[in-house]
C-alpha cells in the first residue's frame, strides 16, 4: 500500500512538474496608412454645387474593409471624393449634377466605386 500511496505522490509531481502548454494568439497589425472620413454633401457645409463646384477638387480615395484611406492598399476600390475646406465629402446626389459633372467616374456615394 505504501507504495501505490509512495507511486502516486511521484505521478503527481511530475506532473505539476512539467510545464503546461499554453496557446498564444498572436496577431498581426499592418498599418494601412492614414484613413480619412468622408461626409456626406450638404449644400450648408460644401456650397451649393452649382456655383461652388470650381472650388471643389476631386481626390481618389481607396475603400477597404468600411475604411477610406489615401493611398492605394491591397485589395481596396478606388472611389472619388471631392475636398473642400478641410473636408472629404461624397458627391451630390442631385441628378443634374451626375449628369454634367460625372465624366465616366462612377461616383459611389458612399458604396464601392465601379471597376475601370
Amino acid at each position: 500500500m505504501r507504495a501505490s500511496k509512495f507511486a502516486g505522490l511521484a505521478v503527481a509531481a511530475l506532473l505539476l512538474a512539467v510545464p503546461a502548454r499554453r496557446s498564444v494568439a498572436q496577431g498581426v497589425t499592418v498599418n494601412l496608412g492614414r484613413h480619412v472620413s468622408i461626409a456626406a454633401y450638404s449644400p450648408q457645409r460644401f456650397g451649393d454645387w452649382r456655383t461652388d463646384y470650381s472650388y471643389w477638387r476631386p481626390v481618389t480615395v481607396y475603400y477597404v474593409n468600411g475604411v477610406y484611406y489615401m493611398h492605394e492598399v491591397p485589395r481596396a476600390q478606388p472611389v472619388v471624393v471631392y475636398y473642400y475646406r478641410d473636408r472629404y465629402f461624397f458627391a451630390p446626389r442631385d441628378r443634374e449634377f451626375a449628369v454634367r459633372h460625372d465624366n465616366g467616374r462612377g461616383h459611389a456615394y458612399g458604396r464601392k466605386a465601379r471597376k475601370p
